[in-house]
């Protein structure tokens, strides 16, 4: 999708775009899955981490896990895999899900012969539920999946995924400053930067771009 607020003036490229950034609560209703990827390249294995929260802000369950991987993205489309298998498990629809990686996205779109049966079986769940998005987000609006991705490794040795019955503790705070829409970082980023990443439904960029479009005389 072109997304073309900001395409109107040539002018209008020169211009940056104050972004702030944190996590947003789903729709009423909705549920909110939020995932990442680590990457060691030393032992050629990686983590995946991801956090369910309903439309409150409210946490619902996690899971981390370690995995055999020969690159970042390998570890975020298991992570979504990982994701979009529990969403089903549970029925958590309609789901919301969001990523700090872009990659992935244009990977579900177009063909990746590098990761064909991961990457088919992610199309395949996404696809039998109808009320389901995917979004960027920027790593400082994802920190409690980068979080467990990251502690993956040291949480459990085997490769099996490890779910939460209640949140681990290194994550807790930032549970609570998502809840309370706590703006983690402030960023000035070109206007044509901006719009790429709203073409991936990033809904910092896409808010403070409609801000910034009202702003401009007319």
């Amino acid at each position: 999708m072109e997304f073309s607020l900001l395409t109107q003036q040539k002018t209008v490229y020169n211009l940056k775009i104050r972004l702030h950034v944190f996590w947003r609560k789903p729709p009423d209703k909705w549920y909110k899955l939020n995932i990442d990827g680590s990457f060691h390249h030393a032992n050629q294995s990686g983590g995946i981490g991801g956090v369910f929260r309903d439309s409150n802000g409210d946490w619902i369950t996690e899971f981390s896990g370690v995995s055999p991987e020969n690159s970042p993205l390998h570890a975020e489309l298991q992570a979504l895999h990982t994701g979009l298998q529990i969403a089903h498990q549970r029925q958590l629809f309609p789901l919301e899900i969001e990523m700090d990686c872009t990659e992935v996205i244009l990977s579900l779109a177009k063909r990746n012969d590098a990761y064909i049966s991961l990457i088919s079986s992610c199309r395949w769940l996404l696809h039998k539920e109808k009320n389901l998005l995917i979004r960027h987000n920027f790593r400082q609006g994802n920190q409690v999946a980068h979080h467990l991705a990251k502690e993956a490794p040291t949480l459990s040795r085997s490769t099996a995924v490890y779910h939460f019955a209640i949140p681990p503790c290194f994550v807790m705070l930032l549970l609570d400053k998502d809840k309370n829409s706590t703006v983690f970082a402030t960023k000035e980023l070109d206007a044509k930067y901006c719009n790429i990443l709203a073409s991936f439904s990033n809904l910092n960029v896409l808010m403070d771009i409609t801000s910034a479009c009202n702003s401009f005389p007319p």
